[in-house]
């Protein structure tokens, strides 16, 4: 996985975006390959391991922060 923001400094004219938040010990190896070959880019979000709930509103602030 890279840093989220790599991602979203290193994309330009995204109408849609779409986030997937894995459980807290993360997504499976099947898991994780199966979004990527769906086209999903693999991120991070950082070193802590956050609550799913808390996940959605860190990633959703990133991405407000990043195009707004």
């Amino acid at each position: 996985t890279v840093p989220i923001k790599d991602i979203l400094r290193g994309t330009s004219g995204i109408k849609k975006i779409m986030v997937l938040i894995g459980p807290e010990g993360g997504f499976s190896e099947a898991e994780a390959e199966a979004a990527r070959a769906r086209g999903f880019s693999l991120v991070s979000l950082g070193s802590n391991i956050l609550r799913t709930e808390t996940a959605a509103v860190a990633v959703l602030g990133m991405i407000t922060y990043e195009y707004l």
